[in-house]
């Protein structure tokens, strides 16, 4: 684990984990996962990534790599949505555990992909639509 990955984990008080091992809230096996959503998107981008896991009710057990990726997707795609107690919120209502399992069933569609288009579901209701634009970056 890298220095950065690890004093991110200390933060938030997540401690990693043998994948033999039965994991308990808080605690991850995915730290390669953790290592490239740090590498591509950044400090910022990861603390977002595992506050909304962490600071979260029910959701310190979801610290897998299909829920990572998929809610450092969304966060990715829509970075306006982080703001605030909105979010948490909009998190807090959404049973991230239950999605992970009903996207464990979906095959092919990858677990990732499956999990972030549940999320992406739910928590558009919670958020105003973001003006879309063409190839042009015009408004359409």
């Amino acid at each position: 684990m890298t220095p950065a990955l690890a004093s991110l984990c200390a933060e938030f008080n997540i401690a990693a984990v043998p994948t033999a091992k039965r994991r308990e809230p808080g605690e991850t096996c995915a730290v390669g996962t953790l290592e490239r959503i740090l590498a591509t998107r950044g400090s910022d981008h990861m603390r977002d990534v595992l506050m909304t896991l962490m600071e979260t009710t029910n959701h310190k057990r979801e610290l897998t790599a299909p829920v990572l990726y998929a809610i450092s997707d969304i966060l990715a795609a829509h970075p306006s949505w982080f703001c605030g107690s909105r979010w948490f919120e909009a998190i807090d209502g959404i049973d991230i555990g239950a999605i992970r399992d009903r996207a464990r069933t979906m095959r092919p569609v990858p677990p990732r992909h499956a999990i972030a288009a549940m999320l992406l579901e739910r928590l558009q209701q919670h958020f105003e639509p973001e003006p879309q634009q063409d190839l042009f970056g015009e408004k359409a």
